[in-house]
């Protein structure tokens, strides 16, 4: 997007469709390493959004959660609807981070550098939206 080369298109989204995709794109992962994951919703979710975004949005943070999860840990995503919003939250047994590295979060290309994350591979590149 920051290239200007993919304009967002704005369309009526399923977010609960879109997380339950998210889920099986990561479940093969969480269950080679023992980790749970449990969905909580309504049965739709529906906002105006791009697709495409709110799908990388999921992805990476459902991604992130089975990645820096302990072996046998638990992901639970809860998304509720409250007025015209649509609430999405991602916790797990992670390794957590520190108050300083939780701010750095929101910056461009972040990736948090730890001797907790030394051993983990990823690509180094952060999505904010």
């Amino acid at each position: 997007m920051e290239s200007g080369e993919k304009q967002r298109e704005l369309t009526r989204v399923d977010v609960v469709e879109i997380a339950r995709g998210a889920v099986e794109t990561v479940r093969p992962d969480a269950e080679t390493r023992q980790i749970t994951i449990h969905f909580g919703g309504p049965e739709t979710a529906p906002m105006t959004a791009d697709h495409g975004e709110i799908e990388i949005i999921l992805n990476n943070l459902l991604s992130n959660a089975v990645k820096y999860n302990r072996d046998g840990g638990r992901i639970d995503i809860d998304l509720s609807v409250d007025d015209a919003r649509v609430n999405i939250r991602v916790s797990d047994t992670g390794i957590g981070m520190t108050a300083d590295e939780a701010a750095r979060l929101f910056n461009d290309f972040v990736r948090i550098h730890t001797d907790k994350t030394r051993d983990i591979w990823a690509a180094g590149w952060g999505c904010r939206w």
